[in-house]
């Protein structure tokens, strides 16, 4: 995870799911301290090689608080009832037996636990290979 960009107070502008490249992309922008109406940087972040995802409580006003990779066991741990209760649908999608198993597979499959952390709105996780962050600033913050 790219530690030089932020996306802490960054407002989620649109998530999109491209199910046949399985990736995930996020845009954002960030309007600083003032609260301007100008946004003075905007940031995609880019799930590649993504497996699943679970995300709810979306407001359409989402702000981010972070995005932060996370041990798989620790995620499994966190969201064992929702891992047991999919599972016969096929989710997140190799077939398993215990979830050390899943985790097994998962680590195998270069799989990475992505979690979302959001000041108000989404929150949740995202199963994938990779996450690239690119940043563009817009204007010059006041």
């Amino acid at each position: 995870m790219p530690e030089e960009i932020s996306v802490h107070d960054n407002r989620v502008l649109s998530f999109t799911v491209e199910c046949q490249e399985r990736s995930i992309r996020l845009s954002t922008e960030y309007y600083g301290i003032s609260q301007s109406k100008t946004a003075y940087e905007r940031t995609d972040i880019h799930f590649a090689g993504v497996l699943a995802y679970h995300i709810e409580g979306d407001t359409l006003t989402t702000i981010l608080f972070d995005i932060v990779e996370v041990p798989l066991p620790q995620l499994y741990e966190e969201y064992e009832a929702l891992f047991r209760q999919k599972k016969n649908y096929g989710w997140p999608g190799p077939d398993y037996g215990s979830g050390q198993e899943l985790i097994d597979l998962l680590q195998a499959d270069s799989i990475k636990a992505f979690r979302i952390h959001s000041s108000c709105g989404m929150e949740g996780f995202i199963l994938a290979q990779e996450v690239r962050f690119s940043c563009q600033a817009t204007v010059a913050p006041s």
